[in-house]
């Protein structure tokens, strides 16, 4: 089985390595990627082809509504689960839901909240505790 693949993308590079580093210190099994971009995001889905997008709606050039949409339209891609954050809240959060993504995260401060649902939307990602529990058995 192939761990789930996570594409992190945020025009912030901070912000993406303090994601995947929290992401892997939660689910060491994850395969994690990042993106700076929209448009890099879109190039790296269509070769790596991830299983859940955590994806800054506010970024320059393809914005986050712009990129959900864009996934949403094109068969090979419309399933892909799509957790949006943002710094900004006002009217954002349903801007992302009702382009298509599953969920909608306050940036920083739910950061902790949305690595916490990750296995709600991928069942095979395992937690630190239960990965050593298995190797070890």
């Amino acid at each position: 089985m192939k761990p789930p693949r996570i594409l992190v993308v945020d025009d912030h590079a901070d912000f993406c390595r303090l994601a995947q580093m929290s992401i892997l210190a939660a689910y060491p099994g994850a395969d994690i990627k990042t993106a700076s971009d929209g448009r890099q995001a879109l190039t790296k889905i269509r070769r790596w082809k991830p299983d859940l997008l955590i994806l800054d709606m506010v970024m320059p050039g393809l914005d986050g509504l712009k990129l959900i949409q864009k996934l949403r339209a094109d068969p090979r891609t419309a399933r892909i689960k799509i957790l949006a954050f943002s710094g900004l809240v006002d009217g954002i959060g349903s801007q992302a839901i009702s382009a298509g993504a599953n969920a909608f995260f306050r940036k920083g401060l739910g950061l902790k909240e949305l690595i916490s649902t990750l296995p709600e939307y991928l069942p095979d990602l395992r937690p630190a505790s239960l990965s050593a529990r298995l190797r070890e058995d």
